[in-house]
């Protein structure tokens, strides 16, 4: 199953329901982990120009109990035509990230969690959105000739376009992280770039059809001053159809299938390159959302994907050496949204709850929910334009 969690951005499925104005990133995880079949407000970030389409907005992110570096707030803003957004203690999950933090042994300027600032506005028939990410720290302590520095830093710039047809975004990724021990010196840095799209192809008898893609590539380098340079190279594709079918006014059923190819590639200098990818060919994913009561919506999701992996070694000097193997994955969610009056509180809900039942009759620590979101809409019934 750990594979499974790590490939998320292919094993995707969703529902797209109108009568929630305002979600969450719950009702994604809870809908199967990946918003490019989801229309909600915690796609901003993949789609910088539908801020304005959720605006007025306070949301409250708890991924984790007890743990106040999980958690989130934003706030979205309308001004007529305009909106903005601020995000505080926003995680810095990148990728590019976590390799190049992985690298340095016993680092204390590590990112702490960072700012998203955005903004979006219509501009005639397309909205148009754009956001900065920016996180870091830095450490000193001792005296010459044995002093420490450290510091790290993350941008990320964010570009959109959105209309009722179509949902478009960018992301321009700016790590860099220094470490200084006395004489020695290591240094991380690189570009990365994403793109994101969903297309809402056609409607046939009130079944939305619509293709998505997704794009990331990120190419950095760790030097270490008179030593080792290795270079990486990460690569993600991937390509899907989604169908969404009102059932009725209260129920809606979605269906996504997907493939995808994923790669990292390591080379070192003097050593060699070892390449590892994954191919996901098909990923198939069902999603359905329900009105239970006029306080109350039921969600569940599942996704079953058929995955190939490679691990392809060229030691410098040596053979190419290539492993592969193939495995499967299923995974359900289950999900639970309670609106009381402009609050909406959003639960992942715990399974092990239906078959041992709550802690005070099992003894076995079952929780009720592994995550939270909680969202104030003080834009009134109008906040979806």
């Amino acid at each position: 199953m750990q594979r499974f969690k790590l490939q998320k951005l292919f094993l995707t499925f969703a529902v797209v329901f109108s009568a929630s104005v305002f979600a969450s990133e719950t009702r994604i995880t809870t809908m199967g982990g990946n918003g490019l079949y989801l229309k909600d407000e915690a796609n901003i970030m993949l789609f910088p120009a539908t801020l304005l389409k959720f605006s007025d907005l306070v949301v409250a992110e708890m991924r984790a109990k007890k743990t106040n570096s999980r958690y989130s707030v934003g706030v979205h803003m309308d001004y007529g035509n305009v909106a903005s957004g601020l995000y505080i203690n926003m995680p810095i999950t990148s990728p590019i990230v976590t390799t190049g933090l992985g690298r340095f042994g016993g680092l204390t300027a590590t990112l702490n969690n960072g700012y998203a600032f955005m903004m979006a506005m219509g501009m005639g028939d397309m909205d148009v959105g754009f956001g900065l990410l920016t996180a870091g720290s830095n450490y000193e302590t001792g005296d010459d000739p044995n002093k420490t520095e450290e510091s790290s830093s993350y941008i990320g710039i964010l570009g959109g376009v959105s209309n009722d047809m179509l949902d478009a975004g960018i992301l321009i990724e700016l790590p860099s992280i220094t470490q200084e021990i006395g004489a020695g010196k290591a240094e991380y840095s690189g570009f990365g770039f994403s793109a994101n799209g969903r297309y809402f192809l056609m409607k046939r008898n009130g079944t939305n059809i619509f293709p998505v893609g997704h794009l990331t590539y990120g190419t950095t380098t760790y030097e270490v001053k008179d030593g080792e340079t290795t270079d990486y190279t990460n690569m993600i594709v991937t390509v899907g159809v989604g169908t969404e079918k009102p059932i009725n006014e209260d129920n809606v059923l979605v269906v996504g299938v997907e493939a995808g190819l994923a790669s990292v590639t390591t080379d070192t200098k003097d050593a060699g390159e070892t390449t590892f990818s994954t191919l996901t060919l098909p990923g198939i994913y069902v999603g359905v959302e329900s009105r239970i009561a006029s306080w109350l919506i039921g969600r569940v999701g599942a996704g079953h994907v058929n995955q190939s992996f490679t691990t392809e070694s060229k030691p410098d000097g040596g053979t190419k050496s290539e492993t592969t193997s193939d495995g499967s994955a299923f995974k359900i969610t289950l999900g639970l949204g309670m609106e009381f009056s402009n609050f909406l509180v959003d639960f992942s809900f715990n399974e092990g709850l239906l078959f041992d039942g709550p802690a005070i009759i099992s003894n076995t620590g079952e929780v009720l929910t592994s995550r939270l979101s909680i969202t104030y809409n003080f834009g009134g019934d109008d906040e979806q334009k």
